[in-house]
């Protein structure tokens, strides 16, 4: 009898806690997803700034931004994407790869909270980009920086997703265990 008042006492208490525990997570979530779309926002401004604003005193950062981005692009001239001139430090792959990111960056602080993603749709992201490479790299057709973009583009957006989703696991598992 002490038990069943115990359990029924203490029972509100444990609901409300997991109520608030839920409640905790989809802020702390939330901060999160915001925290990695302004990242990706300054990651994608710095590649494209200089050719969307010219003119501005950040093209005195040009030269250093330049060295940054050669780390992660081969800046192949024939393959940036250009604005009146100017480049993006970039190719049109990585920039619709980091587009994709961005664009679903910024969805995610809306949803995408009880997406399921298996192997087979990263695999079915990659395929269009890995044949684009293919046939342009064999000469089956000339590089055509749309398509290596929007293969860039699908594929950012995939592989965001399953980036964001694998990190907030591992934080969600090892708070659960902190908290066990």
């Amino acid at each position: 009898m002490t038990n069943e008042l115990f359990t029924e006492h203490t029972s509100p208490t444990n609901k409300s806690v997991e109520l608030s525990h839920t409640f905790y997570n989809s802020i702390s979530r939330k901060i999160f997803r915001l925290v990695i779309f302004i990242l990706l926002l300054i990651w994608s401004a710095g590649f494209s700034i200089n050719a969307l604003f010219p003119n501005s005193e950040a093209a005195i950062l040009y030269p250093a931004l330049k060295k940054i981005y050669s780390t992660v692009c081969h800046q192949n001239e024939n393959k940036l994407i250009k604005i009146s001139s100017l480049d993006f430090l970039v190719c049109a792959r990585c920039t619709g790869i980091y587009a994709g990111a961005l664009i679903l960056s910024f969805i995610s602080l809306f949803g995408l909270n009880k997406m399921k993603t298996g192997k087979i749709f990263l695999i079915i992201s990659a395929a269009p980009m890995l044949i684009d490479v293919l046939f342009s790299s064999f000469g089956v057709y000339n590089y055509i920086i749309t398509i290596s973009f929007s293969t860039g583009l699908f594929f950012g957006s995939v592989v965001f997703i399953y980036i964001l989703l694998s990190i907030e696991k591992v934080f969600t598992n090892s708070k659960s265990k902190h908290a066990a």
